[in-house]
């Protein structure tokens, strides 16, 4: 998940209104880290950051460009990475 700041207001209502419940049933959400967070926190684990791609840019050209519920906010990023090769 992206932090405060990062996230647009539909993101930022997602977690308000979904977060406690989730806490309520035993998945508090306790990490929100920026994309370069999330990529020290890889490399700290021995991988090679290769990106990070949000669900609005997942998928083909304007399948995301939607004015309904099934907009995708921003909200998480999904991020990619590979094993660090050594020698």
């Amino acid at each position: 998940m992206l932090p405060p700041g990062l996230r647009d207001e539909a993101g930022d209502t997602y977690v308000e209104l979904v977060a406690p419940s989730s806490a309520e049933w035993g998945e508090r959400w306790l990490t929100f880290l920026s994309p370069p967070q999330m990529s020290e926190l890889l490399v700290r684990g021995g991988l090679t950051p290769l990106g990070h791609v949000a669900q609005r840019d997942i998928g083909g050209r304007g399948i995301w460009e939607r004015s309904d519920a099934l907009r995708p906010a921003r909200l998480s990023i999904i991020s990619h990475a590979e094993v660090t090769r050594k020698g």
